[in-house]
């Protein structure tokens, strides 16, 4: 298992269009960061690599998604996917954004959940360039079991980061009907086919995942301790409760690195 550790973020920026509290909370707010060495950063993101290119999840995203999902079982779950620009994307974080009881597909989206997405979106790529990281993606549990269909929420979001820091995101939309047991093609990817086009598509065999098969038990495990989940929290939680620490979330790093 990789061994993670934690550092200072960056301070954050003043996203435009929230209250004077939000903001106030999202200036004060002390984040941290994994810190994962990477080679030929740069921010934003050229428009290199090819359409589409291939992606590797590994353990630590891939383990706050489910324990996400899992915390909250009868609600859809997403947030954002942190890697390295490389010809090979490496998704080597994620970051918790929201759960709500509607599956947003393929309705319209209000200003108030317009301006919440802008806000969290804006606090996570600074944390994530604090990492010399990218928000390469986005990943979606929906509500409904064997859901899979890009809701709107994911396509504004994969609009969102393709405009303003990575040219090539991918999107994760996992079957919930497999976080029990079978997680035989658990995700369905979506992906634009180029770089002019603000569409995404479904598109198999660009997603390979980098961990053993003892992880999605782990997770599993971790989902299942109450400890873990008191602590974990989304960017929905952190809204209600600025000690949430959304970003991080150091109960899942500290019970990754602990022995098994």
């Amino acid at each position: 298992m990789q061994a993670y550790t934690q550092r200072q973020s960056l301070p954050y920026p003043t996203p435009s269009g929230s209250s004077p509290s939000f903001l106030e909370n999202a200036k004060t707010l002390q984040g941290k960061c994994v810190p994962i060495p990477t080679q030929n950063y740069s921010s934003p993101d050229p428009h290199s690599g090819g359409f589409p290119r291939m992606f590797r999840l590994n353990d630590l995203p891939y383990t706050k998604l489910i324990v996400h999902a899992l915390k909250y079982p009868h609600e859809t779950v997403n947030g954002l996917l942190l890697g390295q620009s490389k010809a090979l994307v490496e998704i080597v974080d994620a970051v918790p954004l929201q759960h709500y009881r509607t599956y947003l597909s393929p309705g319209s989206i209000g200003e108030a959940e317009a301006n919440t997405m802008d806000v969290g979106l804006r606090m996570t790529t600074t944390y994530a360039h604090s990492c010399q990281l990218h928000v390469v993606g986005f990943y979606e549990v929906p509500k409904p079991y064997g859901e899979t269909t890009l809701s709107k929420v994911g396509e504004c979001f994969a609009a969102m980061i393709k405009e303003t820091d990575f040219s090539t995101p991918v999107v994760l939309v996992h079957d919930r009907s497999k976080l029990y047991g079978d997680r035989s093609a658990a995700f369905v990817s979506y992906v634009s086919l180029s770089p002019s086009s603000t569409s995404f598509h479904r598109k198999e065999n660009i997603l390979r995942l980098g961990f053993n098969l003892r992880v999605p038990s782990r997770a599993w495990y971790l989902a299942c301790s109450r400890h873990i989940l008191d602590e974990f929290g989304d960017f929905r939680d952190y809204q209600r409760d600025n000690k949430v620490d959304f970003l991080l979330n150091g109960a899942i790093l500290a019970a990754l690195n602990s022995p098994e």
